[in-house]
């Protein structure tokens, strides 16, 4: 038995105590349930609001075309997470079997993770740097 002081003055056992302890079934549970609960909601709007955003975006015409194709550049991007990274991250959670799809699955997801997470972010600065230009 190896009773150490921690912080609070308290005696406990802290030899059965590291960084990789997993917790409890409740906790676990609970942070499913949040979690599942979140990828829902985000994948709803990525996948809801993204088309309803193309359609704004052929209808408008006050906007100019280069502003309209960066837009709808990042647009499509954040549809493919939608599609690609969020829809199937939140069938792999409400599920629980990353078993054997998601060994496959995570590697997928390696191999096309810089495209599913820098091109939105490219769209935006291309976007960006054209209104610059265009204000100057």
């Amino acid at each position: 038995m190896n009773i150490h002081m921690n912080s609070t003055g308290s005696s406990e056992d802290l030899s059965t105590f590291n960084a990789s302890t997993t917790p409890t079934t409740e906790d676990r549970n609970e942070y499913n349930l949040i979690r599942c609960i979140l990828l829902v909601i985000t994948t709803i709007l990525l996948l809801t609001l993204n088309p309803l955003c193309l359609v704004v975006l052929r209808h408008v015409r006050s906007i100019q075309e280069t502003t309209k194709i960066f837009l709808r550049s990042m647009t499509i991007a954040d549809l493919g997470v939608g599609l690609f990274r969020a829809l199937p991250m939140t069938v792999l959670a409400i599920s629980e079997t990353e078993l054997i799809l998601g060994e496959a699955f995570c590697k997928v997801l390696s191999f096309t993770d810089g495209i599913f997470i820098y091109s939105p972010q490219m769209s935006l600065l291309l976007l960006t740097v054209d209104r610059y230009i265009s204000v100057v």
